[in-house]
């Protein structure tokens, strides 16, 4: 029975050395990290600033296009809601006309009176009524 305790005592030893000398033995041996020149590590670097930029770019116009569409319906919503409330149908104002195209007579002589009015009989004055004696004679 007592070297049970013992084997207990050298196991445990045992592990716990493990557990210590494990990880120094891997950090002896491991290579050296690459250093920021290398070409595959510029290339990483760029492809990730690229993509951050495309993502970036891509929320933004997402934004911008939010943010449009709700400019656009808010306008389309108030033009509707003036439509629904402007019951009054009244006419679109009256405009002054153009000038009138003034046509030319067609034949071109001069203008003279239909009668001469220096020669005609006024029946209206009493000299000659058809009551005057002047007929009579």
């Amino acid at each position: 029975m007592k070297r049970l305790p013992f084997l207990k005592v050298s196991r445990i030893l045992s592990l716990a050395m493990c557990a210590v000398l494990l990880p120094i033995a891997g950090c002896l041996n491991t290579p050296n990290p690459p250093s920021p020149d290398d070409p595959r590590i510029q290339q990483g670097v760029r492809e990730k600033l690229n993509k951050a930029i495309e993502e970036r770019q891509q929320s933004c116009m997402d934004k911008i296009l939010l943010r449009a569409e709700a400019i656009a319906d808010s306008l389309v919503l108030l033009e509707l809601q003036r439509l629904r409330l402007d019951n009054l149908k009244l006419p679109n104002p009256v405009t002054r006309p153009g000038q009138p195209f003034i046509r030319s007579p067609l034949d071109s002589g001069p203008i003279q009176p239909l009668w001469d009015t220096s020669t005609l009989v006024h029946t209206n004055t009493p000299e000659f009524s058809p009551n005057s004696q002047s007929d009579t004679l």
